[in-house]
């Protein structure tokens, strides 16, 4: 996988690992510009209100998204904080687009914005700010599977 492609940077991620039978199947890439983009159609199994997508799901997959347009602009970072605007019921079995990008660094804050699209409407909208950590104090707590 290259450097450019975000499935190498999380292989067993809940959201978007290849090797995780439990991820939905969301295929991400980046555009030239640095956006973030994830593509996926979600059955039944990521159901909340009747053919609706669950908001926490629509939550988990925002969080890796945009914590993905952080590594892109070279900026790993964990969240702070997420807040998620539900403009529309996101449908299930839908062609749903999420895009995500870093807008700016302050210090230790990344913040960062992302949109969600069934076709031409806006369902949700995402704000977040990352924390930037120091990586050698993670270093080695990864357990080894």
């Amino acid at each position: 996988m290259s450097s450019r492609d975000p499935h190498g940077y999380f292989p067993f991620s809940p959201q978007i690992g290849l090797y995780n039978p439990l991820a939905p199947p969301m295929r991400v890439a980046i555009d030239d510009d640095d956006t973030v983009r994830g593509a996926v159609n979600l059955d039944a199994a990521y159901e909340g209100p009747p053919g609706c997508v669950h908001g926490g799901i629509i939550a988990s997959l925002f969080d890796e998204i945009l914590g993905i347009a952080n590594i892109t602009a070279g900026v790993g970072a964990m969240t702070g904080t997420l807040t998620i605007m539900y403009r529309r019921p996101t449908p299930l079995q839908a062609d749903l687009v999420f895009t995500a990008r870093t807008d700016r660094v302050e210090g230790r804050k990344v913040f960062t914005r992302g949109t969600l699209h069934a076709g031409d409407t806006l369902c949700c909208e995402c704000e977040g700010i990352f924390i930037v950590i120091d990586h050698e104090r993670w270093q080695g707590k990864r357990p080894q599977s």
